[in-house]
């Protein structure tokens, strides 16, 4: 079943991709750090899979590069797409956070199993570690797809 949706969604992105170009990329980037769980390990593996394949026998088209520009110039303007999709859904998901979060965790958070004194704990840990915090989980894979949420509510 697990393989099943890796699949569906390869072939969503490859679409995305195939149809946006680097746009798709900034896209799917920003959903992917919006707290949408769309994992970036196939978002961004795709890209430089159809970059990549301007320079075999069975190339692909992504609208935005070339098979002309050198390999390198391809995959920095995927990385830069990326990192401004990344850059999109972080401040999107801090901005939430930070305008409506902290009134909706106290009126939905028990949904989720978040009680008043854990959001005080949160407060208290942010107001202490806060920045290192976020520095260290934007480096891990899960995780760095919702610490701007709970950053922004903090």
């Amino acid at each position: 079943m697990l393989t099943n949706l890796t699949n569906a969604i390869t072939v969503w992105i490859y679409s995305l991709y195939g149809y946006t170009g680097l746009a798709g990329i900034v896209f799917a980037m920003a959903l992917e750090s919006c707290c949408i769980p769309l994992p970036s390990e196939i978002v961004m593996p795709v890209a430089g899979i159809i970059v990549g394949s301007y320079y075999t026998s069975h190339p692909l088209h992504l609208p935005g590069t070339s098979p002309t520009f050198p390999l390198w110039l391809n995959l920095v303007l995927v990385a830069l797409a990326g990192a401004l999709g990344c850059l999109i859904g972080s401040i999107a998901a801090y901005y939430i956070g930070y305008k409506g979060g902290r009134p909706l965790l106290l009126k939905y958070g028990r949904y989720v199993l978040i009680s008043q004194h854990d959001a005080d704990k949160a407060d208290r840990f942010f107001q202490r570690w806060g920045s290192p915090t976020v520095f260290f989980s934007r480096l891990l894979p899960v995780v760095r797809t919702y610490i701007s949420l709970p950053a922004g509510i903090a």
